[in-house]
């Protein structure tokens, strides 16, 4: 029977926060020394692996590469009518971009909640590493308050072609992000090892003994959750001529999945989790 878990976000942020100091792109602490309860002494390592699954969503039914074409389609036509729109879809595309963004790092909805305007949006992306310079927000604002509040239309045609290529400057360089798709799910490793000083010669060497802890998560995008399963086991591994065997020791202890409403964690909570999932994570397909 499954036992009752008690994990919560911020344990599964403190977990990757820990392991991720012990490694760097999955390579292991190496062997070290350790005294035994019962004097004897033995060698330890220990061991981190975390491993995503992404999957592409629909994000809006207009996307913001279609209103870059939008945007360069009006432009061609290099009239008042055609900036108008040119400046308008080319605002639309950023807006968009960074909205998609967002949706895929599960803070579209602390967004929607808070009202955020898009120089806060921005702001947020950047945390994350992604390239939002601080000219999409100059640009754009100046010239659509122009356009929308005073009522002046652009007539410099530069000026617009600028703005275009800004966006689509912006659009290109997040593309990256997009094609990554959903992180649907992750499984974190950790495992200490200790080396097994019963072996015989003859038998398959090395031998070693460990405790590991596996942490599944699932994110739910249409329901906004994530289902976090906590499983403890004790494995065995068998080494001879590059060939390792792993087999667990008894049964593993399985945890009660905990559900998490991601709306009822703290937007930094939320932030940090999947700034150390993109960080430490690798992606399988």
């Amino acid at each position: 029977m499954a036992n009752e878990s008690t994990l919560n976000l911020q344990d599964i942020i403190n977990i990757l926060q820990k392991e991720a100091s012990l490694s760097d792109d999955h390579r292991c602490l190496d062997w070290e020394e350790v005294d035994l309860e019962d004097g004897e002494r033995t060698r330890r390592k220990d061991d981190f692996e975390c491993w995503l699954r992404c999957q592409k969503i629909s994000l809006y039914e207009i996307e913001a590469q279609e209103f870059l074409f939008f945007a360069k389609r009006d432009f061609e036509e290099e009239s008042d009518r055609g900036r108008v729109n040119a400046l308008t879809n080319a605002k639309r595309a950023i807006e968009c971009r960074v909205d998609e963004c967002l949706k895929l790092l599960n803070l579209n909805g602390f967004s929607s909640q808070h009202g955020w305007k898009l120089p806060y949006k921005i702001q947020v992306l950047q945390t994350f590493n992604i390239s939002a310079p601080s000219i999409l927000r100059r640009r754009i604002t100046s010239k659509r308050n122009l356009l929308e509040h005073e009522y002046i239309r652009p007539r410099n045609q530069e000026e617009v072609q600028d703005i275009v290529e800004i966006a689509e400057l912006f659009v290109k360089a997040t593309d990256k992000y997009i094609e990554k798709g959903y992180i649907s799910s992750a499984t974190i490793t950790c495992t200490t090892w200790f080396e097994d000083n019963g072996g015989q010669v003859g038998q398959l060497l090395p031998l070693y003994w460990g405790i590991s802890d596996e942490y599944y998560l699932n994110f739910d995008y249409s329901n906004g959750t994530l289902t976090v399963t906590h499983l403890e086991k004790e494995i065995m591994q068998e080494t001879r001529k590059n060939r390792v065997k792993k087999y667990p020791l008894g049964s593993p202890d399985k945890k009660e999945p905990v559900t998490i409403k991601i709306l009822d964690c703290a937007m930094e909570d939320v932030r940090e989790l999947m700034i150390l999932l993109r960080d430490k994570g690798s992606v399988v397909r």
